[in-house]
């Protein structure tokens, strides 16, 4: 008997784990969803100027918003801003040296 008691209490607690756990994935989630709504709130306010000294364009953040909810769209748009610096970069480089630029294979 003392042991079904042991087993009843193990499973229980390993069920109110796996619920607690559960509860913790839903609130990330939702946690996730509203930091990324007000990502976008935030970057809508922003003029072309203001979005041009980021790097982006307000194209970059209509295609990075469109994207399914369970993406991070301001990590696409970092990987945009981050890709247009480096072509700048490449350019002025070209600019100054008068060479194009050799693709690097990784």
């Amino acid at each position: 008997m003392a042991q079904s008691l042991h087993r009843s209490a193990g499973s229980l607690s390993s069920a109110l784990s796996y619920v607690q756990d559960i509860g913790l994935a839903v609130a990330a989630a939702l946690n996730a969803v509203v930091n990324r709504y007000e990502a976008g709130r935030t970057l809508a306010r922003f003029d072309s100027r203001m979005l041009a000294d980021i790097g982006l364009t307000e194209s970059d953040i209509a295609t990075a918003f469109s994207e399914p909810l369970w993406r991070d769209p301001t990590r696409r748009l970092a990987v945009i801003a981050i890709e247009r610096r480096a072509a700048a970069r490449a350019r002025r480089r070209e600019a100054m040296t008068g060479k194009t630029p050799e693709l690097v294979a990784e």
